[in-house]
Protein backbone atom coordinates (compact mmCIF):
# COMPACT_ATOMS: atom_id res chain seq x y z
CA UNK A 1 0.00 0.00 0.00
CA UNK A 2 1.38 3.48 -0.60
CA UNK A 3 0.72 6.30 1.71
CA UNK A 4 1.32 9.78 1.10
CA UNK A 5 2.69 12.17 3.58
CA UNK A 6 2.39 15.94 3.32
CA UNK A 7 3.57 19.11 5.40
CA UNK A 8 3.39 22.50 4.87
CA UNK A 9 5.37 24.20 1.77
CA UNK A 10 7.47 26.39 3.91
CA UNK A 11 8.60 26.53 7.51
CA UNK A 12 7.07 29.28 9.53
CA UNK A 13 8.44 32.06 10.02
CA UNK A 14 7.52 35.80 11.61
CA UNK A 15 8.25 39.46 10.98
CA UNK A 16 7.56 41.90 13.47
CA UNK A 17 5.93 45.62 12.73
CA UNK A 18 5.64 48.36 14.27
CA UNK A 19 2.64 50.81 13.62
CA UNK A 20 3.90 54.44 15.33
CA UNK A 21 2.15 57.37 15.14
CA UNK A 22 4.57 60.72 15.09
CA UNK A 23 7.78 61.36 12.62
CA UNK A 24 10.58 60.82 15.18
CA UNK A 25 9.46 58.07 17.45
CA UNK A 26 7.46 55.23 17.59
CA UNK A 27 5.40 56.63 20.43
CA UNK A 28 5.15 60.35 20.42
CA UNK A 29 4.04 62.00 24.18
CA UNK A 30 5.39 59.84 26.77
CA UNK A 31 3.07 57.82 28.37
CA UNK A 32 1.67 56.81 25.38
CA UNK A 33 1.24 53.43 23.37
CA UNK A 34 1.07 52.18 20.23
CA UNK A 35 0.13 48.81 17.98
CA UNK A 36 2.55 46.00 17.20
CA UNK A 37 1.65 44.12 14.08
CA UNK A 38 3.07 40.68 13.98
CA UNK A 39 2.78 38.70 10.69
CA UNK A 40 3.62 35.29 9.61
CA UNK A 41 4.11 32.98 6.82
CA UNK A 42 4.62 29.52 6.29
CA UNK A 43 2.95 26.76 8.02
CA UNK A 44 -0.96 26.12 8.20
CA UNK A 45 -2.93 29.50 9.38
CA UNK A 46 -4.69 30.41 11.26
CA UNK A 47 -1.84 31.56 13.51
CA UNK A 48 -1.82 31.69 17.30
CA UNK A 49 0.16 35.25 18.35
CA UNK A 50 1.92 35.30 21.58
CA UNK A 51 3.44 38.26 23.67
CA UNK A 52 5.97 36.59 25.95
CA UNK A 53 8.07 39.15 26.97
CA UNK A 54 7.40 41.78 28.64
CA UNK A 55 3.90 41.07 29.37
CA UNK A 56 1.83 37.78 28.13
CA UNK A 57 -0.66 38.15 25.70
CA UNK A 58 -2.41 36.21 22.73
CA UNK A 59 -4.19 37.12 20.13
CA UNK A 60 -5.34 34.65 16.87
CA UNK A 61 -5.89 36.05 14.08
CA UNK A 62 -5.33 35.15 10.15
CA UNK A 63 -1.83 35.60 8.84
CA UNK A 64 -1.51 38.54 11.48
CA UNK A 65 -1.45 39.50 15.26
CA UNK A 66 -2.35 42.80 16.72
CA UNK A 67 -0.96 44.05 19.60
CA UNK A 68 -2.40 47.39 21.11
CA UNK A 69 -1.02 49.24 24.12
CA UNK A 70 2.41 48.37 24.14
CA UNK A 71 5.04 50.75 25.90
CA UNK A 72 8.32 51.90 24.70
CA UNK A 73 10.59 49.15 25.41
CA UNK A 74 11.86 45.36 23.76
CA UNK A 75 8.94 43.31 23.04
CA UNK A 76 9.21 39.08 22.25
CA UNK A 77 6.08 37.63 20.33
CA UNK A 78 6.24 33.72 19.19
CA UNK A 79 4.07 32.09 16.72
CA UNK A 80 2.74 28.79 16.50
CA UNK A 81 0.32 27.70 13.32
CA UNK A 82 -2.95 25.82 13.22
CA UNK A 83 -1.51 22.66 14.21
CA UNK A 84 1.27 24.16 16.80
CA UNK A 85 4.23 24.18 14.89
CA UNK A 86 7.17 26.87 15.25
CA UNK A 87 9.81 25.92 12.94
CA UNK A 88 10.43 22.93 11.32
CA UNK A 89 14.40 21.57 10.72
CA UNK A 90 16.79 18.89 10.99
CA UNK A 91 16.76 19.28 14.74
CA UNK A 92 13.88 19.46 17.20
CA UNK A 93 11.66 22.47 16.26
CA UNK A 94 12.23 25.95 18.16
CA UNK A 95 9.76 28.73 18.67
CA UNK A 96 9.63 31.32 15.97
CA UNK A 97 9.99 34.48 17.56
CA UNK A 98 10.52 37.90 16.38
CA UNK A 99 11.56 41.16 18.99
CA UNK A 100 10.28 44.43 18.72
CA UNK A 101 11.91 47.84 19.69
CA UNK A 102 9.34 50.78 20.46
CA UNK A 103 10.71 53.76 20.75
CA UNK A 104 9.42 56.67 22.74
CA UNK A 105 10.21 59.94 25.00
CA UNK A 106 11.96 59.41 27.79
CA UNK A 107 10.97 62.16 30.18
CA UNK A 108 7.29 63.56 30.21
CA UNK A 109 7.02 66.86 28.33
CA UNK A 110 7.32 69.97 31.06
CA UNK A 111 8.71 73.33 31.27
CA UNK A 112 9.31 76.02 33.98
CA UNK A 113 8.56 79.72 33.62
CA UNK A 114 10.37 82.10 35.77
CA UNK A 115 9.62 85.87 36.08
CA UNK A 116 12.50 88.34 36.43
CA UNK A 117 13.17 90.16 40.03
CA UNK A 118 15.71 92.72 39.71
CA UNK A 119 16.12 93.33 43.17
CA UNK A 120 12.50 94.95 43.78
CA UNK A 121 10.18 93.02 46.12
CA UNK A 122 8.12 92.48 43.17
CA UNK A 123 8.75 91.91 39.48
CA UNK A 124 7.85 94.84 38.23
CA UNK A 125 9.41 97.89 39.84
CA UNK A 126 7.08 100.58 39.23
CA UNK A 127 2.86 100.08 38.33
CA UNK A 128 2.68 99.53 34.97
CA UNK A 129 5.76 98.44 33.82
CA UNK A 130 7.00 95.28 32.23
CA UNK A 131 9.10 92.24 32.56
CA UNK A 132 10.96 89.75 31.30
CA UNK A 133 9.92 85.93 31.54
CA UNK A 134 11.97 82.99 30.95
CA UNK A 135 10.76 79.64 29.75
CA UNK A 136 12.65 76.86 29.83
CA UNK A 137 11.31 73.60 28.21
CA UNK A 138 11.87 69.72 29.72
CA UNK A 139 11.41 66.68 28.60
CA UNK A 140 9.52 65.55 25.45
CA UNK A 141 11.82 65.76 21.99
CA UNK A 142 12.74 68.41 20.86
CA UNK A 143 12.96 71.38 19.22
CA UNK A 144 9.73 73.00 21.30
CA UNK A 145 7.54 75.68 20.13
CA UNK A 146 6.60 78.07 22.95
CA UNK A 147 3.35 80.62 22.65
CA UNK A 148 1.89 83.12 25.29
CA UNK A 149 -1.74 84.26 26.20
CA UNK A 150 -1.30 87.81 26.41
CA UNK A 151 0.14 88.68 23.18
CA UNK A 152 1.20 87.51 19.49
CA UNK A 153 4.94 86.60 20.74
CA UNK A 154 5.82 83.12 19.75
CA UNK A 155 9.38 81.22 20.04
CA UNK A 156 10.37 78.53 17.46
CA UNK A 157 13.09 75.74 17.64
CA UNK A 158 13.80 75.68 20.82
CA UNK A 159 16.93 73.25 21.56
CA UNK A 160 16.77 71.13 24.53
CA UNK A 161 18.29 72.70 26.91
CA UNK A 162 17.73 75.88 25.78
CA UNK A 163 15.83 78.81 27.04
CA UNK A 164 13.89 81.60 25.77
CA UNK A 165 13.29 85.12 27.38
CA UNK A 166 9.60 86.95 26.41
CA UNK A 167 10.00 90.36 27.13
CA UNK A 168 7.60 93.10 27.42
CA UNK A 169 5.69 90.96 29.91
CA UNK A 170 3.07 92.80 31.58
CA UNK A 171 1.83 91.99 35.67
CA UNK A 172 -1.07 89.24 35.67
CA UNK A 173 -0.94 85.40 35.58
CA UNK A 174 -0.02 84.28 32.39
CA UNK A 175 0.09 81.13 30.80
CA UNK A 176 2.99 79.51 27.93
CA UNK A 177 2.17 76.59 25.69
CA UNK A 178 4.89 74.40 24.84
CA UNK A 179 4.72 71.96 21.56
CA UNK A 180 7.02 69.36 21.00
CA UNK A 181 8.12 68.02 17.58
CA UNK A 182 5.88 65.10 18.11
CA UNK A 183 3.08 67.62 18.75
CA UNK A 184 2.92 66.83 22.33
CA UNK A 185 1.51 69.88 24.49
CA UNK A 186 2.08 71.30 27.97
CA UNK A 187 1.27 74.46 29.90
CA UNK A 188 3.29 75.86 32.81
CA UNK A 189 1.50 79.46 34.32
CA UNK A 190 3.77 81.83 36.31
CA UNK A 191 2.55 85.25 38.18
CA UNK A 192 4.28 88.42 37.34
CA UNK A 193 3.40 90.90 40.45
CA UNK A 194 3.72 94.83 40.63
CA UNK A 195 3.30 97.45 43.33
CA UNK A 196 0.38 99.51 43.90
CA UNK A 197 0.67 102.94 42.07
CA UNK A 198 2.05 105.79 43.86
CA UNK A 199 -0.16 108.64 44.77
CA UNK A 200 -0.26 111.41 47.38
CA UNK A 201 -1.94 114.00 48.80
CA UNK A 202 -1.30 117.56 50.48
CA UNK A 203 -3.05 119.36 52.96
CA UNK A 204 -2.18 123.02 54.42
CA UNK A 205 -1.85 123.33 58.45
CA UNK A 206 -4.90 125.04 60.13
CA UNK A 207 -3.52 127.96 61.63
CA UNK A 208 -6.76 129.47 63.19
CA UNK A 209 -6.77 132.46 60.74
CA UNK A 210 -8.86 133.19 57.73
CA UNK A 211 -5.97 132.63 55.37
CA UNK A 212 -3.21 129.73 55.57
CA UNK A 213 -0.57 132.14 56.78
CA UNK A 214 -1.57 134.12 59.80
CA UNK A 215 0.92 137.12 58.84
CA UNK A 216 2.23 138.23 55.45
CA UNK A 217 5.60 137.12 54.53
CA UNK A 218 5.16 134.17 57.42
CA UNK A 219 5.28 130.54 56.22
CA UNK A 220 3.02 127.54 57.02
CA UNK A 221 2.97 123.33 57.24
CA UNK A 222 1.99 121.67 54.38
CA UNK A 223 1.58 117.66 55.35
CA UNK A 224 2.22 115.58 51.83
CA UNK A 225 0.84 111.85 52.45
CA UNK A 226 2.49 109.48 49.75
CA UNK A 227 0.77 105.73 49.67
CA UNK A 228 1.39 102.87 46.93
CA UNK A 229 4.53 102.20 45.70
CA UNK A 230 7.58 100.77 47.79
CA UNK A 231 9.40 101.52 50.82
CA UNK A 232 10.33 105.24 52.05
CA UNK A 233 9.35 108.14 49.46
CA UNK A 234 11.48 111.39 48.52
CA UNK A 235 8.95 114.52 48.84
CA UNK A 236 10.41 117.49 47.04
CA UNK A 237 8.85 120.46 46.79
CA UNK A 238 9.92 121.28 43.16
CA UNK A 239 8.99 125.04 43.18
CA UNK A 240 11.71 126.11 45.80
CA UNK A 241 11.32 123.56 49.20
CA UNK A 242 13.97 121.43 50.43
CA UNK A 243 13.73 117.27 49.84
CA UNK A 244 12.66 114.69 52.55
CA UNK A 245 12.42 111.61 53.03
CA UNK A 246 9.19 110.07 54.98
CA UNK A 247 7.29 106.82 55.72
CA UNK A 248 3.53 108.58 55.66
CA UNK A 249 3.33 111.84 55.92
CA UNK A 250 5.97 114.94 55.29
CA UNK A 251 5.32 118.67 56.97
CA UNK A 252 7.09 121.13 54.67
CA UNK A 253 7.15 124.28 55.19
CA UNK A 254 6.17 126.99 52.81
CA UNK A 255 5.49 130.43 52.11
CA UNK A 256 2.40 131.73 50.19
CA UNK A 257 1.59 130.69 46.82
CA UNK A 258 1.19 127.96 44.32
CA UNK A 259 3.32 124.82 44.96
CA UNK A 260 4.32 121.59 42.82
CA UNK A 261 5.58 118.58 45.34
CA UNK A 262 6.81 115.51 43.33
CA UNK A 263 6.84 111.75 45.69
CA UNK A 264 9.10 109.19 44.41
CA UNK A 265 9.17 105.29 46.35
CA UNK A 266 12.70 103.71 46.98
CA UNK A 267 12.28 101.82 43.95
CA UNK A 268 12.73 105.16 42.31
CA UNK A 269 8.90 105.14 41.11
CA UNK A 270 7.41 108.89 40.98
CA UNK A 271 3.58 109.19 41.75
CA UNK A 272 1.65 109.13 39.01
CA UNK A 273 0.75 112.65 39.29
CA UNK A 274 2.34 115.22 40.55
CA UNK A 275 0.61 117.15 43.90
Amino acid sequence: VTVTVTEPAAALSASGQVEARGTVTDVACFDDTTDVVITALGGTPPYTFTRSSPAAGTEQLGGSGVFGGVDPGVHTYTVVDVNNCPAAGPAAPTPVSVDVTVTGPTEVLSATATANNDGSSTNIRCNGGDTTVTVAPLGGTAPYVIATDYDSQTASNVAVGATHPFTGVPAGIHTYTITDANGCITTVSTTVTEPTAVTATAAVAPVGAATDIACTGGSTDVTVSPIGGTGTYTVTDITGGSPGSVIVTFPLVVLAGDHTFSVIDSDGCPAGGQT
